[in-house]
This record gives C-alpha cells, structure tokens and sequence, in this order.
C-alpha cells in the first residue's frame, strides 16, 4: 500500500503545477504504454505459436479454426497446402510483433525523458519568473541563496516524474503479461505471481527506510554546499580582507563529504532489485516445474507447454518488473530534491503566494520550507 501511494502521490502533486500541454503529452504517453504493453503480449503469444507450430505444423493445418478460415476465404486453401508455408508465416508473426513493439519501446522511451525534461525547465522558469519579482531587501537574505537550490533540484524534479513514468510503462508491461499467462495456466501463475510479489515487496521494504535517509543527507548535504558557496560569492571582500579562505574550505569540504556516501548508496540501490528478481525468476522456473509434476501431476506435453510459456513469459517479465522496481527505488531518491520545487511552485501558480517585502509572508514560504519535511508529508 505504502508503495503504491509512493508511486501516485509523487506523480499526482507533479501533475498539479503541470500546464495543459504536458498533461495532454503525459495522456498521450500512457496510451503508447498501453499499446506497447499489448505488442508485448501479442510477441509473446507468437513466439509460443511459432514453437507448437514447429513441432506440429500438420496440427495447425487440420485444426477448426484454419477450417473456418478456409470456409470464409478459400482463396487462401493454397496458400495453407504446404506445411512449410506455415512454419514460414508463423516465423514472420513474432519478427513484426518484435519490430512494432521495439520501434514503440523506443518511442516511448524518447517520449518519457523528454517529458521530464520539459517538466524540469517548467518548473526552473517559473522558479526564476519569481525570483526576480522578489524585493530587493529579500535578495540581500540567506533565502535568496536557497532560490538557486531549488533551482538546481528541478533536474531531481524531472527524473522523478521520469521514474513514474517508467515504473507505469513496465507494470502495465508485465500486468499484461501475467494476465496472458493467467488464462494459460491459472494456477501456475497464482503461484508465479505471488513468489514474484512477496520477493518484491520483502526487498523493497528492505531498503526503503535506508533510502529515504540517503536521499535527505543528500539533499541537506547539497544544501549545505549551496549556501557555503552563495555566502562566499557574496562576502568575498570579507574573506579576503580577514584572511578566512581556510574557513570557507572547511565549510565547503563538510558539505560535500556529507554527500558521498549517501551518493554512493543512492547509486548503488537501483540495480538491487535485479539481481535479486532475477535469481529468483529463474529459479521459479525449476519449481513451477515440481508444482507440475508433485502437485497436478501433469503429463509430459503440458509440462513441456507451460514451461515452455512460463520461460518466455520470464524472459520478457524480469526485465520489466526490475525496471519498474528499480524505478521506484529510484523515486524514492529523488522525492526531497523533487517534491520541494513543483510544491513550492505550484501553490505560487494558484496564487497562493502574493508578492510581499516581509521575509516572514507567505511569499517566501516555498523558499524557506524545510526540505525533508516538506517532501515528506505522511508516512510513506
């Protein structure tokens, strides 16, 4: 549950600052999701036609169905004669459902980073429209220098909304994909599907709390750096003067060791969920296949077909259900730096901040929000 309100919450306080013509783009990248995911089912289900077809072509030849093909079109009888010709036009199913759902793939992938992008600039040009609004007394404050942190945390805002978008394309992926299998073999894929669900959930509440506490020594590390560096722009008369160069160093140098190993774990957590689904799909396969034999007792020809789908299935599921979960730890990176700014910025966008002298008017408050709390409003 926590996970999904990490998923829609992030992505929905996003599309609150967004203006109409990236919701339309957005609207209009989940459709390609929906319809790469049903290229994706559709190869899946060719590739395990082209196999039966291989190893029994005159099975498909004589079946009803190509009967009542041939009954509405006979003019396609000559075309089915020879058992050779289907193996043929069975081979050529998949290589097109491949090609169309690649060259979708990648115009989705092209879409997405570009949407984040476009997010990100939005948000750092409307950020700026009121930096240089502000009164002049306000950009001799500390608070100015906190202006051009979250400025540099929309590119956090942008892979946020980019992960969302991924961790989308990939679970519509690999629901539909199940859902496939579901109706092949309902209970196989319970089976599957409840394994693969429980290894997820136990991993990603595994490392979430350790996440999140990387993620906000990160962003109170880079903030830290931030305000070191505007205070020494702005008072470098001072330090020359006063000979505080080594006071300035230290203060930098604690900044940015304060960020390297919160850095390096942050790196280091997206690829977790890989190596650890992956070993565990596979190995699925193994014991789906004592299920088969211990529990359903199943001959050999259906063993031989639900492995055969279920290997198939893994081959194209795994990749999308790590890229969906890598995904997701990767939001949970980026929510302090990314959730600060679009927040700020979209209650100014409804008018929620007038422009005012006082530091203490609300004119600020998106500048003078703490990070970490504000990026994390409940217990997710």
């Amino acid at each position: 549950m926590n996970t999904l309100r990490l998923l829609f919450s992030s992505f929905f306080r996003t599309w609150a600052i967004l203006p109409h013509a990236l919701r339309k783009n957005v609207t209009v990248l989940f459709i390609l999701m929906l319809l790469m995911g049903l290229l994706e089912l559709g190869s899946i289900v060719s590739l395990s036609f082209f196999a039966a077809v291989l190893h029994s072509p005159e099975r498909i030849q004589d079946s009803r169905h190509m009967a009542a093909l041939f009954a509405h079109v006979p003019g396609l009888a000559p075309l089915f004669a020879d058992a050779r010709y289907i193996m043929l036009y069975a081979a050529f199913l998949p290589i097109g459902l491949i090609i169309m759902k690649n060259l979708m793939s990648s115009l989705v992938t092209w879409r997405t980073g570009l949407l984040g992008s476009e997010a990100a600039n939005y948000v750092g040009s409307e950020i700026m429209r009121r930096f240089v609004h502000m009164p002049y007394d306000w950009h001799l404050s500390s608070l100015s220098a906190d202006a051009f942190t979250k400025l540099s945390w929309r590119h956090s805002l942008g892979q946020l909304l980019l992960n969302n978008l991924v961790a989308y394309s990939n679970f519509i992926v690999a629901g539909l994909l199940f859902l496939g299998l579901f109706f092949y073999s309902p209970g196989m894929t319970l089976f599957v599907l409840c394994v693969m669900a429980l290894v997820a959930i136990s991993l990603y509440c595994g490392i979430r709390e350790r996440i999140d506490r990387a993620s906000c020594s990160l962003a109170q590390a880079q903030g830290e750096e931030s305000r070191a560096s505007m205070a020494a722009v702005r008072g470098i008369r001072e330090i020359l003067i006063y000979q505080q160069q080594p006071v300035f160093l230290r203060a930098i140098a604690q900044g940015m060791a304060k960020g390297v190993l919160p850095q390096a774990f942050l790196s280091f957590a997206p690829p977790i969920p890989t190596w650890v689904l992956e070993s565990v799909g596979f190995s699925l396969i193994g014991l789906t296949l004592a299920w088969l034999v211990f529990v359903q007792d199943a001959d050999r020809t259906a063993i031989i077909a639900s492995i055969a789908m279920l290997t198939l299935t893994a081959w194209r599921v795994l990749p999308s259900l790590n890229r969906a979960v890598g995904a997701v730890v990767n939001i949970r990176a980026n929510k302090p730096m990314g959730i600060s700014a679009p927040e700020r910025t979209g209650d100014a966008l409804r008018g929620a901040f007038a422009l005012r002298s006082q530091h203490g008017s609300r004119a600020l408050a998106w500048l003078q929000a703490g990070t970490c709390a504000a990026a994390r409003p409940g217990p997710f």
